[in-house]
């Protein structure tokens, strides 16, 4: 009996198909025997009374595959005498007015504000805007551990905090 011969069509379609289940059989073994790891980034800092303009870079190491950056920010507001200073509806999420990703072939695959920033990684561990129990956080979402300070009113030298998520993939799995 003669083999039924496919159109280039429906070819190229059984080819297609064998290379993208080739490509998921390899994906699931990177991720099968893929070791989660944090890498720590030297810390920077600002000195001075006005960071404006300033500029952080930081640069990864090269290795394995990196999911996300994770970016603490801590410092001191200090208002003079005469001040009271009101925290903003985002609070600390203002901290950053850009954060930038660039990746090793200079496109630039992030761009956009600090609180922005902020709602996409919100929005990305399925977290509410709003919160149903007691809110002890400085945007208005909750916690039960204290990562996010940043009191209000300031009236006196007083510390923050606050974490970014930068995204590299779209999922742990990605």
């Amino acid at each position: 009996m003669a083999k039924q011969q496919l159109s280039p069509a429906a070819q190229a379609a059984r080819i297609r198909q064998q290379q993208l289940n080739a490509n998921m059989q390899a994906r699931q073994y990177v991720i099968e025997n893929s070791i989660d790891m944090w890498q720590q980034l030297p810390p920077q800092s600002q000195v001075g009374a006005n960071p404006r303009g300033t500029v952080f870079n930081f640069q990864a190491r090269n290795v394995g595959l990196i999911k996300r950056f994770v970016i603490e920010v801590s410092g001191t507001f200090v208002q003079s005498a005469a001040e009271t200073q009101t925290r903003t509806a985002f609070g600390p999420s203002n901290i950053f007015s850009q954060i930038v990703l660039t990746d090793l072939n200079n496109f630039q695959r992030i761009s956009t504000t600090g609180w922005h920033m902020y709602l996409l990684g919100t929005a990305r561990r399925q977290r509410a805007f709003g919160s149903a129990f007691t809110n002890d956080s400085p945007v208005l979402q909750g916690s039960n551990i204290s990562v996010a300070v940043a009191p209000s009113p300031l009236t006196t030298v007083q510390t923050f905090r606050f974490f970014y998520e930068v995204p590299v993939s779209y999922s742990d799995t990605d």
